[in-house]
């Protein structure tokens, strides 16, 4: 039996590699290549916990963004009492997504002298 089937639903193969930098001010940089059939990218993010595990919708979270660029960055640099990391996930354009990138964040740590 002859079967339709659409290139362009063949879901991502392979989970993003993200790198993270500092392009200046309190902005932080994320970026991957292009993943293949991938039509967007989900990118998840969470405050002080590194292992979190990101939701089923991204539109419906408020720690989630899609992007059609292979590239995020937000103003979150300044406060040492915080930490920020990011997965990512490239999605075709009927939904199925791929596995979680790797893990990266920012961490910032306040100096305390010591004195004897």
């Amino acid at each position: 039996a002859w079967q339709a089937y659409s290139i362009g639903c063949r879901a991502p193969l392979v989970a993003p590699a993200v790198t993270i930098s500092q392009p200046g001010g309190s902005t932080v940089a994320i970026a991957w290549s292009a993943v293949p059939s991938a039509a967007s990218y989900e990118v998840w993010w969470a405050d002080d916990v590194p292992y979190f595990s990101p939701g089923d919708t991204c539109s419906a979270a408020p720690n989630c963004v899609v992007v059609t660029a292979t590239s995020f960055s937000q103003d979150v640099l300044g406060s040492v009492d915080a930490s920020r990391v990011f997965v990512v996930r490239a999605s075709n354009p009927c939904g199925s997504a791929a596995a979680l990138s790797n893990r990266t964040g920012e961490f910032e740590f306040g100096l305390q002298s010591s004195v004897n």
